[in-house]
């Protein structure tokens, strides 16, 4: 008699397209819900949409904002999200943000 289990493994956060893709950084983190998203080579007028989203996949908090360096301060409770930059021209990057208060 045996017993056979199968583990399936996916990765959270994966990127959409490695060849489309932001460089950019998220610090501090972790952080008390206050942090800031640096865009290396952004031209200083192009728009980014910043989604954050729940460890469910939950659209969380949805901005638009122009800029390289971006101070935001949403109003997350302690817990882990995932951040997604997409500039408009379709390039996106991923975070893991963890709140901690």
């Amino acid at each position: 008699f045996s017993d056979t289990i199968t583990v399936y493994v996916s990765a959270l956060g994966v990127k959409e397209n490695y060849k489309n893709t932001v460089s950019s950084t998220l610090y501090p983190n972790p952080n008390n819900g206050e942090f800031n998203i640096e865009i290396v080579k952004a031209a200083k007028d192009q728009q980014a949409e910043i989604s954050i989203l729940d460890v469910t996949g939950k659209l969380i908090y949805n901005k638009t904002v122009t800029g390289i360096t971006i101070n935001l301060k949403p109003d997350l409770a302690n817990g882990i999200y995932m951040v997604k930059i997409k500039l408009q021209d379709g390039t996106t990057d991923v975070h893991r943000l963890v709140i901690s208060k």
